[in-house]
């Protein structure tokens, strides 16, 4: 007689195998069929099967349900599970993605690696009027992602531990909030990366087009936004046409190897905020603040911005604020268009200042120049 253990392995393998198998089929598209939490890979909870690796993933069950799909581990000694589908969609509802039963954790991946903005891997909020939520425990990795696609539609995703990834080169391989709007959160210790765009366009889009609105969270120590390596074009637009925002907060830290832009274009507006003892946004290259649109960053409360080659623009829309004890900002050099305030024993650390707009340190701030 099998043990219970043996019998609880043999499950484990019939359910993945199901995964597998699913692959060789044509492709579909699937939905989630209930509004109760389940395993991802039962057939039971969807409308055409359990989806396999060419298949599209639907999750749309109306914007006050509220569920988890489990992602089945698997036992001791045996490979961790790698689960993937070709797209995933997810409209009006809140889904979590969560670790299931096995002590080796599963790995998700979308395959779709098509960069347009509407037929990309992953989608979070598709159309008007969803209201879509994600949030994962579990390594989710595609090529590009849009959250807040069409005009009327509100996505988040919460990325609560563990690591999503986007693998894509072109330029806008991730857009929070494309013509509609987008909301990323970064917490818990989690880990977000974008590779950088080797064309035109940001790896990274806060704010695509007019009328959009796109906002980054990333909160709490260990929380990380990485973004890179590039090439030679902007790795991170706040406001690239719309509105977008950037929050550092609370030990957490963005780092990127290019160019930051906020509020670049005419009519967008940007915001970035670094708040907080060891919170830390670092600039590989040019940091690009209000050209064109109107741009703000503001650094607070023991909070640091190092901005490590080239310099730190501030157009005549644009301004830097670096307020509080321990607040720093480091840079080579610093053009001033518009304004540049110093307070309260912050700090501002470059190695040249050409100033032709507004420029005010108080008494007890300190700027190296």
């Amino acid at each position: 007689m099998k043990s219970s253990h043996q019998i609880r392995a043999c499950v484990v393998i019939l359910s993945l195998l199901g995964v597998f198998a699913a692959t060789g089929a044509a492709a579909v598209t699937t939905n989630w069929s209930t509004n109760s939490s389940g395993v991802f890979t039962n057939p039971a909870n969807w409308n055409n099967g359990a989806p396999g690796s060419a298949d599209t993933a639907v999750f749309n069950r109306g914007s006050a349900v509220s569920y988890t799909a489990s992602f089945i581990g698997s036992p001791v000694g045996m490979p961790a599970p790698q689960y993937s589908t070709d797209r995933l969609i997810v409209r009006s509802n809140s889904v979590g993605f969560a670790r299931g039963t096995g002590v080796n954790g599963p790995s998700y991946t979308v395959n779709n690696t098509s960069l347009d903005p509407s037929g990309r891997a992953i989608i979070i909020g598709q159309q008007n009027g969803d209201v879509a939520t994600l949030a994962t425990t579990i390594p989710v990795s595609a090529a590009a992602a849009t959250i807040g696609d069409a005009a009327g539609s509100s996505g988040t995703l919460d990325v609560n531990s563990n690591t999503f990834s986007l693998t894509g080169v072109v330029g806008n391989t991730f857009i929070i909030g494309n013509n509609g709007t987008g909301a990323l959160n970064i917490e818990a210790g989690a880990k977000v990366s974008a590779a950088g765009a080797s064309n035109a366009g940001a790896a990274l889009a806060v704010g695509n087009n007019a009328g959009s609105v796109g906002a980054i969270t990333v909160s709490g120590l260990g929380s990380k936004l990485q973004i890179g390596p590039m090439l030679q074009f902007v790795d991170l637009d706040i406001g690239v046409r719309g509105t977008g925002s950037l929050s550092v907060t609370n030990g957490a830290e963005v780092d990127e190897d290019g160019t930051a832009s906020i509020a670049d274009q005419t009519g967008s507006t940007g915001t970035a905020t670094v708040d907080g003892p060891g919170s830390l946004w670092q600039v590989g290259r040019d940091l690009l603040l209000g050209r064109s649109g109107t741009g703000t960053l503001s650094i607070t409360n023991g909070g640091k911005v190092n901005n490590l080659a080239n310099g730190c623009d501030i157009g005549s829309s644009g301004m830097l604020s670096i307020d509080g004890p321990g607040t720093q900002f480091n840079g080579p050099e610093l053009g001033v268009g518009g304004a540049l305030n110093v307070t309260h024993a912050g700090q501002a650390s470059v190695g040249l200042l050409a100033a032709s707009g507004t420029v005010n340190i108080d008494g007890v701030a300190r700027a190296w120049i």
